[in-house]
């Protein structure tokens, strides 16, 4: 068991060595790392378990034999110059460059090697000329084999090198109504040389990507919103680089209702107004809403067609009463609003209150009597409730009463108005009629003599003979009357 147990254990210890200590990819010439022009390398740069290739060639100018050096290339579009600088080498370690052009086994060397000699991290070589369509490689080695990290940029002023794409773009119009088409220009690109070119148009938001072969083209953005829009373009040596115009807002008109009073009372006007904005801001754009239609009644019919008032031309208002007839709906209210990126179209939904419904019954008295006018139910109504009574003739006592006398009325009739209003604001009306009778005059048989015994009749008369039946009579005393509650009754009188 302790001998297998120390097999595996060396066999770990091995696979560890072998994952740290790995060899650079860039180990051999063949395989060396692409310096793109400006762009400083800051990762996976080191000498550390590298190794010397034979064929490799050897430094000129002083250094020493390479040890364990690792490669990097790079393409001359132009004829220039160009700087290759070694920085950050690490700490307590000695680095060692130098740059050489032709293939692989067959590098001619340019210039003297340079070197970054513990406590220097940093070496420079050129700026050296190099001639459009070569390539050139770059070796770096540790002194006597030490082996460290590093950066690495190949510098140029004059375009000499094949280099990331400075990609760059312009638009018209920046803004506008849905759908916006908008032409789009690459002029100001920059391309650095680079092969196997790319091009590609990135929207945002969406996500939406469209290759294209790098010419103007037209791109059209559409629901309203706020959009970016950039143009990417990857290069097979040196990848890709991103220019965005953001902030492109494509707008449109957005109607809205509201109405007053909410919640409305059926058979009262209701004043109903039609907003229009649009957006998104910025810019700001005026509306501009040259005409509006309205339809209240469900039915898709255009009811009322409006303009908008002078130095208003963002809202409409109108008013309309839902007959009593109709019911409280819901009533689905639309306003078609035309202007600027429109038309668009709003809907609210309106709900009515229910009719307050008033019981105040008819009043009939006798003169002299006071007549006294009440309503006695309101229902469908939200309390509390305001009254007011209003009338022709008398005096109202209390006319904001629910209940109220009338003082000085005469005989006749009159008609009287209540007027109710809820807490919601609906309101009703009807009418009291108020009758005072006159009082009556009984006019009773002339005195009349006769024998004992003998019968006689006796008659009554009520003036004035409008009065309303049925009527009722008493005579007194009663003894002897065939009918005392008659107007005619026989009567017998006893010997007196």
């Amino acid at each position: 068991m302790i001998k297998r147990y120390t097999r595996l254990t060396l066999l770990l210890l091995l696979f560890s060595f072998a994952k740290v200590f790995a060899q650079p990819a860039n180990d051999h010439c063949a395989g060396a790392t692409y310096l793109c022009g400006n762009n400083t390398l800051t990762v996976n740069n080191s000498t550390v378990a590298a190794t010397v290739d034979v064929g490799d060639p050897s430094f000129t100018g002083g250094c020493g034999a390479p040890t364990n050096n690792v490669w990097y290339t790079f393409n001359a579009i132009n004829t220039a110059t160009v700087t290759v600088t070694i920085t950050n080498v690490q700490a307590g370690h000695s680095l060692e460059m130098q740059v050489f052009q032709g293939t692989c086994g067959a590098l001619i060397p340019l210039g003297s090697c340079v070197s970054a000699i513990s406590p220097i991290t940093t070496a420079t070589t050129g700026p050296f000329a190099v001639t459009a369509g070569l390539t050139y490689y770059v070796m770096i080695d540790g002194v006597g084999g030490d082996q460290a990290t590093f950066n690495i940029t190949a510098s140029t002023s004059t375009d000499a090198i094949v280099a990331a794409p400075d990609p760059n773009i312009s638009i018209n119009p920046t803004s506008g109504c849905d759908t916006l088409c908008i032409d789009v220009s690459t002029s100001g690109t920059v391309l650095h040389g680079g092969t196997l070119i790319t091009y590609q148009w990135r929207i945002q938001p969406g996500n939406l990507t469209y290759t294209s072969s790098g010419a103007d083209t037209t791109i059209c953005l559409t629901p309203a919103g706020i959009y970016s829009i950039g143009l990417r373009i990857n290069t097979f040596e040196c990848g890709a680089k991103t220019s965005t115009i953001d902030d492109i807002a494509v707008q449109h008109l957005s109607a809205n209702i509201t109405y007053n009073p909410n919640p409305a009372c059926i058979g009262t006007p209701i004043d109903f107004l039609g907003q229009a904005t649009v957006g998104p801001t910025p810019p700001n754009t005026v509306p501009n809403a040259n005409l509006w239609e309205w339809n209240f009644e469900s039915d898709g019919v255009i009811d009322t067609t409006t303009f908008p008032p002078s130095g208003s031309p963002d809202t409409s208002g109108v008013t309309h009463t839902y007959p009593v007839a109709a019911g409280p709906g819901p009533f689905t209210v639309t306003m078609i609003a035309h202007g600027n990126c429109g038309p668009d179209t709003a809907t609210v939904i309106v709900n009515l209150l229910p009719q307050l419904h008033i019981i105040a019954p008819n009043v009939t008295v006798c003169d002299p009597a006071v007549p006294n006018m009440s309503v006695t139910s309101v229902t469908n109504g939200l309390a509390p409730f305001t009254y007011l009574w209003t009338g022709p003739n008398g005096t109202i006592v209390t006319p904001t009463a629910a209940s109220t006398d009338v003082t000085g009325l005469t005989v006749g009739r009159d008609t009287f108005n209540i007027h109710v209003v809820d807490a919601n604001g609906c309101t009703a009306d009807t009418t009291v009629i108020v009758i005072i009778n006159p009082k009556p005059i009984i006019t009773a048989h002339l005195d009349t003599t006769v024998c004992p015994y003998q019968p006689v009749t006796l008659w009554g008369v009520m003036t004035p003979l409008t009065f309303l039946g049925p009527l009722t009579f008493q005579w007194n005393p009663i003894t002897g009357l065939s009918q005392p509650t008659n107007d005619t009754t026989n009567a017998v009188v006893a010997n007196t």
